[in-house]
């Protein structure tokens, strides 16, 4: 898996939406990539505070570990010379995305059958629940016809706040919208199989990561982007966190928590349907 790459914002970028809660601005513009001779279409979030900014970096590094698809990030520098239209100082970093095909739900109108569309929202919903992202909706799901990109997660453990007082309890428990207020949670409530699935891999899912979330993020090179003792903070709340979030899922969908990620899979769990 790549890690996050620095990259420089060059001249002609778009104001693609204004501010938002996790936002100043989000752009539309094409980036170099370091060591490249060559540009490419990007999205540039110019984020409110360096937490939220973190928690963008973080959680794209989780999430294409767990094999989400979200589009490849970049730590993008914004100078001057690049003529960005935003007025904030510079020069500044923003969270840049490289652009995919297709548009939110949102934008298509709310889709019916969510479920039936997405073969991985399983996965999506246990990685939401994983990083405490609580503000997952139709605007922050790409679908070009085929595949589904998650994007946006700068509201990642538990909301824009936590920076204010430190990171929460990795106990924290959040309003899952795939599970909870979407179709594809209510589709779960009507098929015990489903739940079980999505439980065991969940549990599939985490494994990899007990142990390992450490090596995980100096992989990525986020060593080079936030502190040792931010990072340090953000790795050991993930490690934590895995136990909670298996819990929580179970807790959601309504079946017993029969273990969680560090132990495998028991001969029990494999053997439900």
């Amino acid at each position: 898996m790549n890690g996050v790459r620095y990259a420089a914002l060059q001249r002609g970028s778009k104001r693609y939406v204004d501010e938002g809660d996790d936002h100043l601005a989000v752009l539309i513009g094409d980036i170099r990539p370091e060591g490249k001779s060559s540009s490419l279409r990007a999205f540039v979030k110019i984020c409110q505070n360096r937490a939220q900014l973190h928690a963008e970096l973080v959680g794209s590094t989780i999430g294409r570990a767990l094999g989400v698809k979200i589009p490849e990030p970049y730590l993008v520098i914004i100078k001057e010379e690049a003529r960005p239209p935003i007025d904030v100082p510079l020069p500044v970093l923003g969270f840049g995305t490289a652009a995919v095909a297709g548009h939110t739900f949102a934008r298509l109108g709310n889709f019916a059958q969510l479920h039936l569309a997405l073969k991985d929202i399983d996965l999506v919903a246990a990685f939401d629940q994983l990083i405490a992202n609580s503000d997952r909706h139709l605007g922050q799901m790409i679908y070009d016809g085929k595949d589904h990109w998650a994007i946006d997660h700068a509201q990642s453990f538990g909301g824009s706040t936590w920076h204010e007082f430190g990171l929460p309890s990795p106990e924290i428990d959040i309003i899952n919208w795939l599970l909870e207020r979407s179709d594809y949670g209510a589709s779960l409530e009507e098929n015990e199989v489903a739940r079980f699935a999505l439980r065991k891999r969940t549990n599939k899912s985490f494994a990899p990561l007990v142990g390992k979330v450490e090596d995980l993020f100096i992989a990525a090179g986020l060593g080079r982007i936030i502190d040792e003792n931010s990072l340090r903070d953000l790795y050991n709340w993930i490690e934590s966190r895995i136990t909670h979030a298996v819990e929580q899922i179970c807790q959601k969908i309504g079946l017993p928590d029969m273990g969680y990620a560090v132990t495998s899979l028991s001969d029990s769990q494999s053997s439900q349907p």
